[in-house]
């Protein structure tokens, strides 16, 4: 999610969001690999396979390192609890505090999950000891088809969960846990026997290749520890992914992901019921990513503020105007220095056009910047589009705006119906998604998009 400050100032959010996992096929290890590594990987892998449905409970700890190893300080580490759920036909579950995941077969739907002091049937009465667990919040994100476990790590949402080796867990049925976990010329090595939790453990060691081009001590590994006595269940992974690349405002720097995560009870053959895989009851589809990723801004769903908009042809209008017009306004604060805005802008553009005869209009709200130098930057970039200016920024603030682009999108009866910040991958389709539907004459602020 790509995104400016209005006043150039440092600016990040959440950045486990904007790194770029890397990817890799998975055909199995090399031939130095040790013959005892392999046969307890395949071992746990049979085992895992032959299960008709699999539930833990686990604790995932993350934290980010610089490239020599030395944590972040700047960059808190991440402890959460984690619930995950597997069953045949593709059907899964990866719940986090703060995200959650869940495939029914044909859906993938992903929950923000709310603190527990905002969920409304927190309990007070827990015990000091026993941790509150979230509840999901009430939109969700939506892709179909949903893509097989396998593929989960090529998404970026990965990186909402911990990195993108933290979503292997979720092979474990199928493709299995050797492919899963075991990448092309990757090194799977024995490093014996140690105890984990009271348990007896074979402690295994998954190398991958370097990424070319990084100069850096730290490798792409996994370590793996799996009970030696009984059911050759998963007992703690280790991962050190790397590398990714975090924005800091205009700075860009290489770290690691490092985690832990550490298994509970395993259960088998859970009777879990439909709904733990499908959207909470009455919850609201969202058509981007991003927009779980922000708290909700504080206009959506109600009227817009009533401004004055002075255009770049001397005339004006208003909120209110627009409103009595019955017009469905894209109302985008941008600037000409602002890369982000720049990536929007055209498609932005091209869709008011196109839904032009339904009533939608485009009023592209300039940040700070003088008249002639707007004007110079349309005609030099052949961009047609209405202007307002806003150079004392009362109108962005009356809207709540603190980084661009910032869109909001105004139904015909005024109200605010939806407000993206920043431009992603799937920001131009969200959009389209969100114009069609108020078209339409959905209110998508009150009931979401339709499933």
């Amino acid at each position: 999610m790509l995104m400016s400050t209005k006043h150039d100032s440092r600016y990040w959010l959440l950045p486990l969001l904007i790194m770029l996992a890397s990817s890799c096929s998975r055909n199995g290890a090399d031939s130095q690999s040790s013959p005892e590594a392999l046969r307890v990987l395949n071992a746990a892998s049979d085992f895992y396979r032959k299960q008709p449905g699999i539930r833990v409970e686990t604790r995932l700890e993350a934290e980010i390192l610089n490239p020599s190893g030395d944590r972040f300080e700047s960059i808190p580490s991440k402890i959460e609890s984690r619930t995950i759920v597997v069953q045949p036909s593709n059907r899964y579950v990866v719940g986090g505090n703060e995200f959650r995941l869940a495939s029914d077969g044909t859906s993938l739907r992903v929950n923000r999950m709310l603190p527990p002091a905002a969920a409304p049937d927190a309990d007070s009465d827990k015990d000091a000891g026993e941790p509150a667990r979230a509840t999901e919040s009430d939109f969700y994100f939506r892709i179909d088809p949903a893509p097989e476990t396998s593929a989960l790590v090529d998404l970026p949402m990965a990186q909402l969960f911990g990195g993108a080796e933290n979503l292997r867990i979720a092979g474990l049925l199928e493709p299995g846990l050797s492919e899963s976990f075991v990448a092309d010329g990757a090194t799977v090595t024995d490093q014996g026997l140690e105890t984990i939790n009271g348990t007896s453990a074979h402690h295994l060691l998954i190398q991958k290749r370097p990424v070319q081009g990084v100069d850096s001590p730290l490798a792409s590994i996994t370590e793996m520890w799996i009970a030696a006595d009984g059911d050759p269940v998963l007992l703690q992974v280790k991962h050190l992914a790397g590398p990714q690349f975090l924005n800091f405002g205009r700075q860009q720097i290489t770290a690691y992901i490092s985690s832990t995560e550490t298994f509970g009870e395993w259960q088998f053959d859970t009777d879990v019921p439909d709904e733990t895989f499908a959207a909470v009851s009455g919850s609201r589809r969202t058509a981007g990513l991003g927009q779980l990723l922000r708290p909700a801004s504080p206009l959506l769903g109600q009227s817009a503020p009533p401004v004055e908009l002075s255009l770049a042809d001397g005339s004006t209008t208003s909120t209110t105007a627009l409103k009595e017009e019955g017009k469905i306004v894209l109302l985008d604060f941008w600037a000409t220095w602002c890369g982000p805005c720049l990536a929007e802008l055209p498609f932005v553009i091209a869709l008011a056009e196109e839904f032009a005869d339904d009533g939608v209009v485009l009023i592209a709200v300039n940040q700070g910047e003088a008249p002639h130098q707007v004007k110079t930057f349309q005609l030099d970039n052949a961009f047609q589009f209405t202007t307002a200016f806003d150079e004392a920024g009362e109108i962005s603030n009356a809207f709540h705006v603190d980084s661009i682009p910032h869109l909001c999108i105004i139904g015909r009866d005024g109200s605010v119906q939806v407000v993206h910040v920043g431009v992603g991958r799937d920001t131009e389709s969200a959009i389209r998604a969100e114009v069609e539907a108020l078209v339409s004459g959905r209110n998508i602020a009150a009931d979401g998009l339709p499933d």
